[in-house]
């Protein structure tokens, strides 16, 4: 380090490449040289508490995908159907109608252990440790806490009101019957309202596609049709794809374009690949190096 500590970025041979004041080459200087602080007593205390979490899914229709800061992106399974392959004694088989009315009946949960140690930048050198519970990291992705709310204006994005639910400490099927039936009956209630709701947006739809030729239900409202047992003259048809055709952003649920990168409601990225893709290309046109 030179005088004020002002440093130089050196090459093979000693010779001096950039003045460290350029504020990529300071970046990287000063995360080289961040320390993470040790854990005081409390924080190891706290490490020690907390619940693994479960999260599980009823429907066999909807998935999710959620993004936890620091843990990447989460996805909610649908439920087997008939036909499925599931595990059964650690071997792959077809899902039976016997199969779906046991444990099989809901999703592969989602495990959250109780506690997870993270850190933050304090901006001095130093990143400051913290303590994350598992049920927070769980309430959060299935967007169902009470002390942090997800967003109060629009409540569908709590996925409870779409069948998803967690359970604390135990799996599933370690619960006792009772608290089993009165989560899973819970969870297929408002599972099957928003199958309705499905429904009746197919409704619509398919009276606008007869006005304008084009367009109509889409396989997802046919499905919440099967699911709930609403007999409809468009459950049985089969219209071709046809360009600009619409689907569901996995995330709002609001209609989206099926080329769409990014859902125009929410900002979510729908489609990852193509985003990758595409951000790579402008960065090597912008001249931004990637590893």
């Amino acid at each position: 380090m030179g005088e004020g500590g002002q440093g130089r970025i050196l090459d093979s041979q000693g010779g001096t490449l950039t003045p460290s004041g350029d504020k990529a080459s300071r970046y990287v200087s000063d995360r080289n040289r961040q320390r993470t602080q040790p854990l005081i007593r409390s924080q190891v205390e706290a490490a020690k508490g907390g619940q693994d979490c479960y999260i599980y899914n009823v429907s066999r229709i909807f998935e999710w995908k959620r993004v936890y800061k620091g843990f990447g992106t989460f996805v909610i399974p649908k439920a087997p159907s008939v036909g499925s392959v599931i595990m059964v004694n650690d071997k792959p088989k077809e899902a039976t109608d016997n199969d779906l009315k046991g444990v099989h009946k809901l999703s592969t949960p989602i495990v959250i252990n109780h506690s997870f140690i993270a850190s933050y930048d304090k901006g001095d050198t130093r990143r400051i440790p913290y303590v994350e519970y598992g049920e927070e990291i769980a309430e959060s992705i299935v967007g169902n806490s009470k002390v942090y709310p997800g967003d109060l204006t629009q409540p569908l994005n709590n996925l409870e009101a779409w069948g998803v639910f967690i359970t604390y400490g135990r799996p599933f099927e370690e619960l006792s019957k009772k608290e089993q039936d009165d989560l899973y009956i819970k969870a297929m209630t408002v599972h099957q309202k928003r199958c309705f709701e499905k429904v009746l947006q197919g409704d619509v739809l398919y009276e606008m596609s007869k006005t304008k030729g084009t367009g109509g239900p889409l396989e997802v409202h046919r499905l919440c049709a099967l699911e709930v047992g609403e007999e409809r003259s468009w459950v049985t048809l089969r219209a071709p794809r046809v360009k600009g055709a619409m689907t569901e952003c996995p995330f709002c649920t609001s209609q989206i374009k099926e080329t769409a990168v990014i859902c125009p409601e929410c900002k979510q990225v729908v489609n990852p690949e193509k985003y990758a893709a595409t951000k790579a290309a402008m960065d090597k046109k912008a001249g931004v190096k990637t590893e």
